[in-house]
């Protein structure tokens, strides 16, 4: 891969404890297709040290670190991206994705299988919280806004990221710190170490399993709600939502309790509502 970029001081990752010096190549590749998505939360392209168009329309990129690269897979696992062989010199055609669907999973496992998921996104993100958000307001309260800014831009767009922000421009407020829209502005983000980019990693594997689990859950419940909004069966659907572990499909089926099936709706339609 002739045209990857060699990783400069600046950009050079830190070694894991214990674990000797982080490589300075990129052996860790991934592809995706060239018209990929890179919009909202998604990774950046900047994750990767260099990157190259091959022949097969797919992007070939090269990372330093193998959890950033399996970072960067997590956030476009719905965009045919795909892991490579260590230093490959091509994107392979896609594969395929495999299969990650529960076959004959049960309703009441469909429930333990979420909360499950959603402990483990919880845990990832107390890591980001430990490794990213702790460390961005410990600088900021020692005036070290430059680096606290830093590491705030290598976070990625999501909701943590906001909330670190907006208690870094506490700090600086109370600090008199009145430059610092501009620092941010100026600084580039901070490299990654071993600890982010595994707590990166973590936290994306974390998202998108809940999802996966969110998706099946939602899958076994819909004909049971179907069945329920059919009949008008206020007491089912109760039954339903009491059973289901706080979630999206429950709220929906709290929505259908409260608007589309209120004791009002059936007093207007006595033989249920019209299919």
């Amino acid at each position: 891969m002739p045209d990857v970029t060699p990783m400069n001081s600046r950009h050079e990752p830190r070694a894991a404890p214990g674990a000797g010096r982080a490589p300075q190549n990129a052996p860790f590749r991934a592809s995706i297709p060239r018209d990929s998505d890179f919009k909202n939360t998604r990774p950046q392209l900047s994750l990767a040290v260099g990157k190259k168009m091959c022949p097969n329309g797919r992007i070939l990129l090269a990372f330093s670190m193998e959890t950033l690269r399996d970072y960067f897979l997590s956030g476009h696992i719905d965009q045919q991206a795909q892991a490579e062989p260590d230093n490959a010199p091509e994107a392979k055609e896609f594969r395929g994705a495999p299969s990650v669907t529960a076959e004959g999973l049960s309703l009441e496992q469909s429930f333990e299988r979420y909360t499950q998921a959603d402990a483990r996104l919880n845990a990832a993100v107390n890591t980001m919280q430990r490794v990213f958000t702790d460390e961005i307001l410990r600088l900021a309260e020692k005036k070290d806004f430059w680096k606290s800014c830093a590491l705030l831009k290598s976070m990625p767009s999501c909701a943590l990221r906001y909330e670190a922000g907006s208690k870094m421009y506490e700090i600086a407020t109370r600090h008199g710190e009145s430059n610092i829209r501009l620092i941010l502005q100026s600084e580039s983000p901070e490299p990654y170490n071993w600890d982010r980019a595994a707590a990166l990693r973590d936290w994306g594997n974390s998202v998108n399993e809940l999802q996966r689990a969110c998706d099946d859950m939602l899958g076994l419940l819909k004909p049971l709600i179907e069945d329920c909004e059919r009949r008008f069966d206020r007491e089912g659907l109760m039954d339903l939502i009491a059973r289901t572990p706080d979630s999206i499909p429950r709220t929906i089926m709290m929505d259908k309790l409260e608007y589309d099936m209120a004791p009002s709706q059936h007093a207007l339609f006595p033989e249920g509502p019209s299919p």
